[in-house]
């Protein structure tokens, strides 16, 4: 028997999505053939096709079959119309979407397959003339099985599933955190998320979920709690899994309501022996492969299916997706608009947190200015600020060979001009108007880099030292790039920067210093950035001290 089962998406993690891949490989473990069928692959295909089931798209799928299992509205209209007279058994996944409901057009299915009591009760009600069948979710038990022990106190709890979120959430992550229980989820609403959560289910002492997630908890043996966004039933145990299983474990059993007392009062009711006797449950109710003979034995049963209406399929095919998409968008926008509501009550938490602590921190600074400490510190400190103001500035950068940047130094417009550095602490060449003073060292001269191959760079002049003018403001090392007196004028250079010969100046010339193969130009005025680190030449300099122009005349 060759077999296609089919839902729309085969692509994301999911309680339908891992039914099928369940089925086809228990299929063909009892020899026949079984081809995943799917308008959308993903994740969930490629897991397929490592354990060698086949998987394609609808366009690529086989040209006939012997038997067809589908999951949704859409896919059963299509395909129903594809492998006309193959038997028909869809599976129905919930009562909660219209559009996973078999089309209601006649001899479109052969048989309804429900994995619960309340589902079984709700497809019966249908306007379809199609038996129904009871059957429970299956689970693979050879690769869902105990890896470890479970421990007693519990060390680890996992939520496990797509749907548990919000207060419910933090609800369990708050009652873990008082019993010092470690709190992991994996899901839709998790960091992470997993085909195939044996390992994380095996990690854990306590599984929290619904439906298929508790039937996989209890195959590895593990504590298995009903909980979810619609309910919660609390502990699986021998006595309460009927009315637990009938209910599809979707926490709808009791009525009463999930509070952190209770579920603080369950978690310390946790026994270590209850991860056997779940194991042994499912086992005995759920096994996946009975439940492949259970289908092989009803598409058998049920025997070649009647052609069906084609433009009535069609139809249904087409509501199927209107129907599928409206549910999906509003679907998706309850869940947007629930997850904005929860950042919403995120942001606002913080924000009060954050509003406590900077009251707390006024209090506390409050507290500390009344004290005598304070006022004694602050008594003691004024005379160091006194001083502190009046100190120089704090030369912090080092020299550098090469000044590459020629930008204007750093700081606002508004700054005031002021003048910290006296021009009797300049040493270098000098521009046409300054004065002679002192060279430190006259045993160096420029090298080549000072002849007439460079002569369109700026003179060049070393800051050695700095003085504090009192009447002055006084910058920081911080503020400025540089310190220098502002230039009330300029004086020209030769237009051809020529050499100037020692002694070869003449009455109407400006003092200035000269030197053998030493070309003196002409500095603009302005401040430039002093030397940086990584700098590779004397910085340029080009500021001109006015009250000097004329001196010797």
């Amino acid at each position: 028997m060759d077999a296609v089962l089919s839902c729309s998406h085969f692509s994301s993690i999911g309680g339908t999505q891992t039914y099928l891949l369940t089925v086809a490989e228990q299929l063909q473990r009892l020899g026949h053939g079984a081809t995943i069928v799917a308008e959308e692959l993903g994740e969930m295909a490629d897991l397929a096709r490592e354990r060698g089931v086949d998987v394609a798209l609808v366009a690529d799928a086989p040209a006939a079959c012997d038997a067809l299992l589908t999951r949704d509205g859409v896919m059963a209209a299509q395909l129903a119309a594809r492998y006309r007279g193959a038997p028909h058994i869809f599976v129905a996944p919930s009562e909660y979407f219209d559009f996973q409901l078999p089309p209601p057009v006649e001899h479109a299915v052969s048989a309804v397959v429900a994995l619960n009591d309340r589902l079984q009760a709700r497809v019966g009600t249908l306007a379809l003339d199609v038996p129904v069948v009871r059957l429970k979710h299956p689970v693979d038990i050879r690769h869902f099985s105990p890896r470890a022990p479970l421990r007693s106190p519990p060390r680890r709890l996992l939520l496990l599933g797509n749907y548990l979120r919000g207060d419910r959430r933090e609800m369990v992550e708050r009652v873990c955190a008082d019993l010092g229980i470690e709190c992991v989820q994996i899901g839709a609403h998790a960091a992470t998320a997993t085909a195939d959560p044996v390992a994380e289910i095996n990690t854990a002492d306590i599984v929290v979920g619904k439906a298929r997630a508790i039937v996989e908890a209890m195959a590895c043996g593990r504590a298995a709690y009903v909980m979810d966004v619609f309910g919660t039933d609390g502990w699986v145990t021998p006595d309460r899994y009927d009315a637990l299983e009938a209910d599809n474990f979707g926490g709808r059993v009791d009525c009463t309501a999930a509070t952190p007392q209770r579920l603080a009062a369950d978690l310390a009711a946790y026994a270590p022996e209850m991860g056997p006797a779940n194991r042994d449950l499912a086992i005995a109710g759920h096994s996946a492969g009975r439940h492949a003979e259970a289908l092989v034995s009803e598409w058998r049963r049920v025997g070649a299916r009647p052609d069906a209406s084609t433009s009535a399929l069609r139809e249904a095919e087409r509501m199927g997706r209107l129907l599928a998409r409206a549910e999906g968008d509003a679907w998706r926008m309850q869940t947007e608009a629930t997850v904005a509501h929860e950042c919403g009550q995120a942001m606002e938490r913080e924000r009060d947190e954050w509003a406590l602590r900077a009251r707390t921190a006024d209090e506390l600074l409050a507290e500390l200015r009344a004290t005598r400490r304070w006022r004694l510190a602050g008594a003691l400190g004024r005379p160091l600020d006194r001083l502190r103001r009046l100190a120089p500035p704090v030369e912090r950068v080092a020299h550098g060979l090469l000044q590459r940047d020629l930008r204007l130094p750093a700081g606002g417009l508004g700054e005031a001009l002021v003048r910290a550095v006296h021009r009797a602490r300049v040493v270098g060449p000098q521009p046409t108007g300054i004065d002679l003073v002192a060279d430190g060292d006259p045993g160096v001269r420029g090298d080549g880099l000072d002849e007439l191959a460079h002569r369109r760079r700026v003179a060049a002049a070393d800051v050695v030292g700095a003085a504090v003018e009192l009447r002055r403001e006084r910058v920081g090392a911080h503020d400025v790039a540089d310190i220098g007196e502002v230039a009330r004028g300029v004086g020209v250079a030769g237009a051809d920067q020529r050499l100037v010969r020692a002694g070869g100046l003449g009455r109407r010339d400006l003092a200035r210093e000269s030197a053998h193969h030493v070309v003196l130009r002409l500095a603009g005025p302005g401040v430039v950035e002093r030397a940086q680190a990584h700098d590779a030449h004397p910085v340029r300099r080009g500021v001109l001290a006015a009250e000097h122009v004329g001196r010797g005349l």
